[in-house]
């Protein structure tokens, strides 16, 4: 209980501090979710989501929170801004035995190169940094991802791409202290409306995966294929079909693996003014597996301190 009028607190001065502000407005989105099986509905289950949104002085600040069973599962509280051309950031994530994280970002663009930082912090103190940056000139990018942990240095990962013609080529090697750990090579080709993927990753004793998609559109129809491969041999396809009719977008996925069908996804998905509503269905070899209904709403520029009269309505 104490954990839930803190959240309540937190809530109300979020709230406060915004509405002082010149009868600040706020962005409110709230996301319901009943998960259902062929038994019924579940719900001890069902979660909750609210984010709270607003800018204030020129740093935008959002809450948000998630519950299950009507509990607290965790929250955070985020603050941005910008100063000059440097973006700053900070989320400090919450939960029911109190604080988890904190992850302080800075990111910007000097000399043509992208950079950003973040460091993560957790009760026990430092727990890891990234480092990246890139740089793109003509039709080749380079970038670099510096990651360390709580003891040091993690790993490194140089990527260099390029565009030939229709064809995009890029390389990424990524390295520990112990040596090379993985490279992944990803070709994209886009020619008539058929765009074709593909991923191959390889460790030190050869390739892990590899991964390739297919999607083309006939019509208002899109249709994609994913074919994934390892050491072993066929992994796994997954063949998806999407589209609208009569204002519902209708989407599904079917899985096969080696042993034949696996799954099958729909999801049907319609928006009503601030309302959209989401049902996803599944299926298995052994039939029906149940699904979950979600309701979001989002409530733009709310004012808690009314309306400001228009000059004309002032005089």
């Amino acid at each position: 209980m104490n954990i839930m009028r803190r959240l309540i607190l937190l809530l109300a001065l979020f709230l406060s501090v915004g509405a002082l502000a010149h009868a600040q407005t706020f962005d409110v989105s709230l996301s319901f979710s009943l998960p259902f099986s062929a038994a019924g509905a579940a719900f001890g289950e069902a979660g909750l989501e609210c984010t709270v949104s607003t800018e204030m002085s020129g740093i935008n600040a959002s809450l948000h929170v998630s519950m299950a069973a009507m509990a607290l599962e965790q929250g955070s509280l985020t603050l941005d801004t910008t100063v000059q051309e440097t973006h700053l950031s900070s989320t400090t994530v919450f939960g029911l035995a109190g604080f988890i994280q904190e992850v302080f970002s800075v990111s910007g663009l000097a000399q043509d190169i992208d950079w950003s930082g973040t460091v993560v912090i957790t009760p026990a103190g430092f727990a890891g940094m990234t480092l990246d940056a890139s740089v793109e000139q003509d039709t080749v990018n380079l970038s670099s991802t510096t990651e360390f942990g709580a003891q040091g240095f993690d790993s490194q990962t140089f990527a260099i791409g390029a565009a030939l013609g229709a064809v995009n080529v890029q390389r990424a090697t990524t390295f520990d202290l112990s040596g090379i750990t993985q490279e992944r090579w990803t070709t994209s080709l886009s020619v008539s409306g058929v765009s074709l993927s593909r991923v191959s990753v390889y460790g030190p004793e050869g390739m892990q995966q590899d991964r390739i998609s297919l999607n083309t559109k006939v019509q208002d129809v899109r249709i994609g294929s994913t074919s994934v491969f390892t050491k072993d041999g066929f992994g796994s396809q997954t063949i998806t079909v999407s589209g609208a009719y009569q204002g519902v977008n209708v989407s599904s996925a079917t899985k096969f693996t080696a042993d034949g069908f696996a799954s099958e996804t729909v999801t049907l998905n319609r928006e009503q003014g601030p309302t959209n509503n989401t049902l996803v269905l599944n299926l298995g070899a052994e039939g029906f597996q149940g699904g979950a209904l979600q309701v979001d709403v989002s409530l733009p520029d709310l004012s808690l301190g009314g309306t400001t009269p228009a000059p004309e309505d002032q005089k």
